[in-house]
């Protein structure tokens, strides 16, 4: 079965949930400023997330802008899937993958891409925060 980010034993996924929390406190304390954002910082650059998406709890699509986060997380749980019935039980316990929600890759030399949905896997993270980078 598919554990939520709380339930693995990956230190990068359950900072990054508590971060995620953080985030959201901040942000719903005070309207008048403008939204903090999860950051990741990969050796890449930076990937600014909207929003951690659930990977456990798959609802069908209700408009076309919800296909391809669909599909990532029907990928996940594939994944799972076949991980669990051949007894890998402990990569998905130490791995996980992030599903990632409206999302800007800054990367260091200056080009900026926006992305849907993107799967970020903890591996890549090398730090975090939280905050703008406008």
């Amino acid at each position: 079965m598919t554990k939520s980010i709380f339930q693995t034993q990956d230190f990068k996924a359950i900072t990054t949930a508590s971060v995620l929390a953080l985030t959201k406190a901040f942000n719903e304390a005070d309207d008048q400023r403008k939204k903090d954002k999860v950051i990741f910082v990969t050796s890449f650059g930076y990937v600014i997330a909207e929003s951690i998406e659930n990977t456990t709890d798959i609802e069908e699509p209700k408009n076309p802008d919800d296909i391809a986060m669909h599909a990532l997380q029907d990928t996940i749980k594939n994944r799972n899937e076949i991980l669990s019935e051949f007894d890998n039980q402990e990569i998905l316990n130490s791995n996980t993958s992030l599903l990632l929600k409206n999302v800007q890759i800054k990367t260091y030399d200056g080009h900026t891409s926006n992305l849907p949905v993107m799967l970020l896997f903890s591996d890549s993270i090398q730090g975090l925060t939280f905050g703008n980078l406008s």
